[in-house]
């Protein structure tokens, strides 16, 4: 009996110990929550107080005021919020940027179509003997096509050989086409344009013209381009529209067809390796079909044709064209369809037959004028580099 009693207080003191023990244990676990809630507190007050600090400095940024010709410009404080939201540029940076713009008149006055008035001079003898009437097309090629600029081409060929072959390699673009590219738009690097491009762009983009949503988007372009490729804003000089590099790239264009031609890990479209590239990148992407004709010229009757519309935009049937008008080209063309060119020289018309190649250069430049003059310049480029080659 004594036996079974002292058995009984033994269990008895042990079951108060282990409830002592997990009653204290429970008690740990309660203070150790209130250790973890209070840690978790300070942490979120830290964080709080980080991003309480962060807004008192965006709101210190954005109260930084702008000033110089577009001082408190609605348009100007606009876009640059966009720029802020969109883009993750910081406002006061921009802020700063957009207080240096200098006004760029000339440009303005371009984009408008304001001529600027000629000074008069004493006049010029006439001279005696015929006089020479000019065309349209005669006046127009004399800007762009020249011996020189074709001794030019030629020795760009030579210099930058390499890649210009690799450029007919990768997208089926012949070299002399994108030399014709070069030679009208900079002279094969010798005229890049003597407006700055980020003034130029700002004026065309905050004064009043029928292109100003225009100038926004590659305004907008060239802010990103000068920040993600970390270029120098106060040194890129261009065409009085904007135009950069070499190829004379709109910076809309740079997002979209500039390349890296020579695998330096930079695109630079002041190089003329990425220059090559991305001229030939851009008639690809814009449906340049690999050794198909560009344009031949046409038999007509008549010495102006007045006929029916023409223009790179329309195409019509070449079997139509032949029965019903008497018109075929002098050379093999094989098309089934093919869009007409006029070229108004001062006694009479040429028209062309052109293919879809040609349509692709007036992408560069929406101009009949523009893509015949590339063409032309191409070819006698070429002409001359091989004839210098068999020498």
């Amino acid at each position: 009996m004594k036996t079974k009693l002292i058995l009984l207080k033994i269990v008895i003191l042990v079951l108060v110990g282990c409830a002592s023990k997990k009653f204290i244990l429970e008690k740990k676990d309660e203070n150790r929550t209130q250790i973890e809630k209070i840690t978790i507190n300070i942490e979120d007050r830290d964080k709080k107080s980080e991003e309480k600090a962060e807004k008192e400095e965006d709101v210190k940024e954005e109260n930084l005021e702008l000033t110089g010709i577009y001082k408190d410009n609605e348009s100007v404080l606009n876009f640059v919020n966009y720029m802020v939201e969109s883009h993750d540029f910081k406002h006061d940076d921009l802020i700063y940027t957009f207080s240096s713009v200098e006004f760029q008149q000339k440009a303005l006055d371009r984009v408008l179509g304001i001529k600027k008035k000629k000074v008069s001079v004493s006049k010029k003898k006439k001279r005696k003997g015929k006089k020479v009437i000019w065309g349209s097309w005669d006046r127009y090629e004399k800007n762009f096509i020249s011996n020189k600029r074709i001794n030019m081409g030629v020795d760009y060929w030579n210099q930058h050989k390499k890649y210009l072959d690799k450029a007919y390699e990768v997208y089926g673009v012949p070299p002399e086409y994108i030399l014709g590219i070069l030679g009208v738009e900079t002279i094969f690097g010798n005229y890049l344009g003597e407006y700055p491009v980020f003034y130029t762009l700002a004026t065309l983009t905050f004064e009043e013209n029928r292109r100003q949503n225009f100038f926004k988007n590659e305004l907008e372009n060239f802010l990103v381009m000068v920040r993600d490729e970390n270029l120098t804003m106060d040194q890129i000089m261009g065409s009085y529209t904007g135009a950069i590099g070499l190829c004379q790239f709109m910076p809309s264009n740079y997002k979209h067809f500039a390349v890296d031609f020579n695998e330096d890990g930079v695109i630079d479209l002041w190089n003329p390796e990425d220059a090559i590239g991305s001229i030939a990148n851009y008639f690809s992407k814009h449906g340049w079909k690999r050794d198909l004709a560009v344009t031949v010229r046409a038999k007509y009757k008549g010495k102006r044709f007045k006929k029916f519309k023409v223009g790179y935009k329309k195409t019509y049937s070449r079997k139509w064209l032949k029965k019903r008008h008497k018109i075929k080209p002098r050379e093999n063309f094989n098309l089934k369809r093919v869009r007409l060119i006029k070229l108004k020289k001062g006694k009479y018309d040429e028209i062309w037959m052109a293919s879809k190649n040609f349509y692709v250069i007036t992408r560069y430049n929406h101009s009949a004028y523009y893509a015949m003059v590339v063409h032309q310049l191409a070819n006698k480029i070429k002409d001359k580099y091989l004839e210098k080659k068999e020498e």
